[in-house]
């Protein structure tokens, strides 16, 4: 199974080289489905325990799905890898505006993978900027931000409590479960907080533009 999965990864790579297709959303999530298969072996060898654990086919699958992983992470910066150098600049960072669409812990792990994180927006001209580079490629966008205890809104990158927070009138919504992940509506000129597992684009930012 482990040869299959690199062989069909070696012919994809082979294919963007040649055309743009194998990057396409629609072909990006068939990857992406392709890939779950592997997370979800690699999950279940972790539960064996005993001496099950020791033994040397699991001890030797367990490494080949490390390795492999290793190499998801490279085919990743060639799916989703772009020069940050290339994108959006402001006061010194650059952003990506995504157009694929992603839970917030997915839009997490994306931006962490091509070498950045989740916006952490830090004060209003940050916002207003964002803002107007969001309004024409898609209402809502994840951000860093997120409820790390019921409503002490904390950015992932630092893990610190935010300081700057601007959600829109009405919001956040604060319920038993209010749903603990936030993005902004581009149109609304506002935060608001929304169930994590929501499919939604998502904005990439690093301090380091190479």
């Amino acid at each position: 199974m482990i040869s299959l999965i690199s062989v069909l990864i070696l012919v994809c790579v082979s294919h963007v080289m040649a055309s743009s297709s194998c990057i396409s959303l629609s072909a990006l999530k068939e990857y992406e489905a392709a890939r779950e298969p592997l997370q979800n072996i690699e999950k279940f060898l972790g539960k064996c325990y005993g001496s099950y654990s020791t033994k040397e086919p699991i001890v030797t699958m367990r490494r080949s799905i490390e390795q492999l992983e290793k190499q998801f992470k490279e085919v990743n910066k060639i799916f989703y890898g772009r020069k940050w150098s290339e994108e959006q600049k402001h006061n010194g960072h650059c952003y990506i505006f995504s157009k694929d669409k992603l839970t917030w812990p997915g839009a997490k792990k994306r931006c962490m993978e091509i070498g950045g994180y989740l916006v952490k927006i830090d004060d209003a001209k940050e916002n207003s900027w964002l803002f107007e580079r969001s309004k024409k490629k898609g209402n809502f966008h994840w951000t860093g931000l997120y409820a790390a205890d019921p409503y002490k809104w904390t950015w992932a990158h630092e893990k610190k409590n935010a300081e700057f927070i601007k959600f829109k009138k009405g919001w956040p919504v604060k319920t038993n479960n209010s749903p603990k992940c936030v993005g902004f509506w581009s149109h609304e000129h506002g935060w608001r907080n929304q169930a994590c597992n929501t499919q939604m684009k998502y904005i990439c930012e690093t301090d380091k533009c190479v």
